[in-house]
């Protein structure tokens, strides 16, 4: 019975989301935030406190950014942000406290940072070309949001049966096979096409030079309208009100 239940013991990565098991990036950012998971569940600071936390150094970015025109100050709270958006999941699923709402507040906190990071940078550059990216890209991630939240709403308790590229094209996992080159590829192929940790994570050096602003945009507009056309295509979107 002992051998049994060693058996069962939980794993610290069974404990991070599901886009850690395809993503690199957000499994770094899981195990990175994971020592201040420990201490938030040692003083018993709830999911949603640490969702807040996340928040308000989503604000400090901002102020560094735009009142101090600091981009030191701007990376290491933008960061620090980002990582404590990985721990109030994890901590959430470490101490059996999931919201089983479709709008919950770690949903609305990450509208709320986008934004505040999106017009952070349109200020602190105040270039039309900014701006207009910058409306852009938080139209198109808004739409996407909304459009998630139906399809939950729409098939909530149903499973969502996701088509992986590898088992969709066969030469695709002939790819990922290859050595050295395999593993390089799908990294790439998820990093472009993701929206997860890792598309945000890019805005951190989106202060550097007014290029490189531009590319992030471009980057993030890209991976916003590549998930939106999979998730119509996917779900078939047109059909769910039939």
């Amino acid at each position: 019975m002992k051998n049994k239940n060693k058996n069962h013991k939980h794993k610290i990565s069974d404990y991070f989301g599901y886009a850690s098991k395809n993503n690199q990036v957000v499994l770094i950012m899981y195990y990175l935030s994971y020592p201040a998971v420990l201490f938030f569940e040692k003083i018993n600071f709830k999911p949603n406190h640490v969702t807040l936390l996340s928040i308000f150094f989503s604000i400090l970015s901002l102020i560094f950014l735009v009142y101090y025109q600091n981009i030191h100050l701007y990376a290491v709270t933008f960061f620090i942000s980002q990582a404590l958006d990985h721990c109030d999941g994890t901590l959430a699923r470490k101490t059996n406290q999931l919201s089983k709402n479709i709008i919950n507040p770690d949903s609305i906190s990450d509208l709320i940072k986008i934004f505040l990071t999106h017009f952070a940078i349109a200020l602190y550059f105040d270039q039309k070309l900014i701006w207009i990216l910058s409306s852009i890209s938080m139209f198109l991630f808004l739409f996407f949001v909304i459009l998630e939240l139906m399809i939950q709403k729409k098939k909530s308790g149903k499973k969502k049966n996701v088509t992986l590229l590898r088992n969709k094209f066969s030469y695709a996992q002939q790819i990922y096979e290859l050595s050295f080159f395999g593993p390089m590829i799908k990294f790439i192929y998820r990093f472009c096409t993701t929206l997860n940790a890792q598309a945000v994570l890019v805005f951190i050096i989106a202060p550097i030079n007014y290029s490189l602003c531009i590319y992030v945009f471009f980057y993030f507009i890209f991976v916003i309208s590549f998930n939106l056309i999979k998730t119509c295509n996917q779900i078939k979107f047109f059909k769910i009100y039939k």
